[in-house]
Formats: C-alpha cells, structure tokens, sequence
C-alpha cells in the first residue's frame, strides 16, 4: 500500500519541524496534526529551526504541548513559557500545562519568582498546588 501522497504545505511544515530537531517521522506526523500551524508558528517565533536555538527532542515535544494547549494566549506568552522550556526551568508536561493555566489568569508582567513557584521550577517534589503526576 502506498502512503497517501503529502501535500506540498505539510512537505514545507514537515521539513521545517525536522530543521527544527523532529525526526523525520515525527515531523511528518505534527505537519500532518491540526497543531502544525501554531506549533510552526511558534518554533518560527522562536527561531527554533537555527542551530544556536536548537531544541532538543523533549523540549520540542513540550513546545508542541504549548502551541496545542496555549492558544488563548498571546504569542509573548507562549514565548515566555518556551523560553522557561528552553532554559530547563520547565521540564515536564505537567510543568509546562501549569505554566500555561498560570500565564491564562494572570495579568502581565510576569512575577517569575511567583511563576517559578506556581509551575514547580527548581523543585524536585513538584508543588502541592499542581495536579499529581499521572502514574503509567
């Protein structure tokens, strides 16, 4: 069976995701999504696809739950939160869906102390105020 033929924009969108550090199947697979044209949108802002602001596949992986999960925010602040994702101070899914309920009902600017805290940054226990951890 051949695989159905892929259109010249989900082409464009996979190849610029594999620039981007996606292997070649995943890229394909998140070009193909209903995310694509804000996770495309927000590694573009973020210049993910240049060697010096490379991610590394979880961090993608996470960049993608922001351009999915986020978009009633404004792209300042789901710059903000890849940011946080790109420094490691947000490393786990749960991390980052805190950071985006937080960034939704609190106004600008940002207290990063107080964001720090709210999504578990620095803390090995995540905070009392996050859901638990699904356990697999």
């Amino acid at each position: 069976v051949m695989p159905p033929k892929v259109s010249p924009e989900v082409e464009h969108l996979a190849a610029f995701f594999a620039q981007c550090g996606l292997s070649d199947q995943r890229s394909l697979e998140t070009a193909r999504s209903k995310t694509a044209p804000l996770a495309h949108r927000l590694l573009q802002l973020a210049h993910a696809d240049s060697h010096s602001h490379s991610l590394d596949d979880k961090q993608i992986t996470l960049a993608l739950q922001i351009a999915k999960d986020a978009n009633s925010l404004s792209d300042d602040q789901r710059l903000f939160i890849l940011d946080a994702v790109r420094d490691r101070r947000l490393a786990k899914s749960d991390q980052v869906a805190a950071a985006i309920k937080y960034l939704g009902s609190h106004p600008q600017p940002i207290d990063t102390d107080d964001f720090n805290q709210a999504c578990g940054v620095g803390s090995s226990l995540a905070s009392p105020r996050l859901a638990p951890p699904l356990s697999l």
